[in-house]
């Protein structure tokens, strides 16, 4: 698949280096990704504070000077901030009260200048745009939604990423949710309201899950599949569970599970103007469901049909080349389990003596040699 860091998401073509997002407070904010020709470290002058995951925080080191030298009174170094903070999702140990002190304490030690990062420059970074801003003062909005909104609209369109950093931008400004803007595939098929609070009794939509199918957490997805990010060559894998540990084909050891990518309607299909997230978008601007129509291929409210096991799982998942999903064709590829070499019959206790030995030779001649 393609990479995820640069190129998947169609986000190429957006933001680049360290741009200034809004003033406040007398004080600038830049944004960047480090995949982007972004990042502190590539300020001139430098920022006078620099926050962003511990993730690429500490790749970058200011220039070291020997003891006694009196250009090191000269070096530009910023004020760091490293933040316990994976991909797609949130910081792990911070909430409200550290960002309201943080403001202050830009405040009381005089910043001017903020530099705010992540790998890509779009979830996390526009998470930490987000809260800044509506702290600050840069910008008031009634919801967590409509922030997000302003943010996109005025640094990137891929500004926050998921579900999760949504609910944490209301969080910590303190303010309502507002409009989901991520969709989520447990909500598939039709929406129903009812008039009263008696129980209703629904039938089960063709649209979901069944209980007995051989789907993930309910989702349409192959059991025991997540989809895998790598940073070092920005591949993105659908991996099972069982090869978790494995490394990724260019050897590095590190993967994160970047399903919540697939719950970001960014893009909108050409052809069927359904909202989808981007890896669901092909080159023309049309979404995997409407091309696998175009195949002939049987489709289920934007679910795709396996060629093989006949379940309908996300597109994301098929193949479009074969039009099998990753369970079967992670199947295919498998050693049979229990079983030895062709022909070999199972070896009664006790072994095998005078005729019955040399019929057993001849049987595995036959059927092997």
């Amino acid at each position: 698949m393609s990479n995820w860091m640069n190129e998947t998401s169609k986000k190429t073509g957006c933001h680049t280096g360290n741009p200034v997002v809004f003033e406040a407070m007398g004080v600038k904010v830049h944004a960047g990704g480090h995949s982007r020709n972004g990042g502190y470290h590539r300020m001139s002058p430098a920022p006078d504070l620099a926050m962003g995951p511990a993730q690429v925080m500490g790749k970058q080191s200011a220039t070291v000077v020997p003891d006694g030298f009196t250009c090191a009174e000269h070096v530009s170094t910023p004020y760091i901030i490293s933040i316990d903070w994976p991909d797609f999702d949130i910081p792990q140990d911070i909430h409200r009260e550290w960002w309201l002190s943080l403001v202050d304490d830009m405040r009381r030690l005089g910043i001017k200048s903020v530099s705010t990062q992540c790998v890509g420059g779009h979830g996390r970074t526009g998470v930490q745009l987000a809260i800044l801003a509506h702290i600050m003062g840069a910008v008031q909005k009634p919801d967590a939604a409509s922030l997000i909104k302003w943010v996109r609209s005025t640094y990137c369109s891929h500004a926050v990423e998921t579900a999760s950093q949504q609910q944490y931008v209301a969080e910590c400004c303190d303010i309502p949710m507002g409009d989901s803007l991520f969709a989520s595939f447990k909500a598939r098929g039709p929406s129903l309201t009812f008039s009263d609070d008696a129980p209703v009794s629904v039938p089960k939509s063709i649209y979901w899950a069944d209980e007995d199918e051989d789907y993930e957490d309910g989702l349409s997805i192959p059991k025991g599949f997540n989809l895998l990010g790598c940073h070092d060559c920005g591949d993105l894998s659908w991996v099972h569970e069982d090869d978790a540990d494995k490394p990724c084909k260019c050897g590095s050891p590190e993967r994160l599970n970047t399903n919540d990518i697939l719950y970001d309607t960014n893009a909108t299909c050409l052809e069927c103007d359904s909202p989808c997230n981007d890896l669901a978008i092909q080159s023309d601007g049309r979404c995997l469901s409407c091309h696998a129509q175009e195949q002939k291929k049987k489709t289920r409210d934007g679910d795709v049909q396996c060629g093989k096991c006949k379940r309908y799982y996300i597109p994301e998942v098929i193949n479009c080349k074969t039009f099998h999903c990753v369970g079967c064709e992670r199947k295919a590829t498998q050693k049979p389990k229990g079983k030895g070499k062709k022909g070999l019959k199972p070896v009664p206790k006790g072994g095998l003596k005078g005729k019955d030995l040399y019929d057993f030779v001849d049987g595995f001649k036959e059927d092997n040699c």
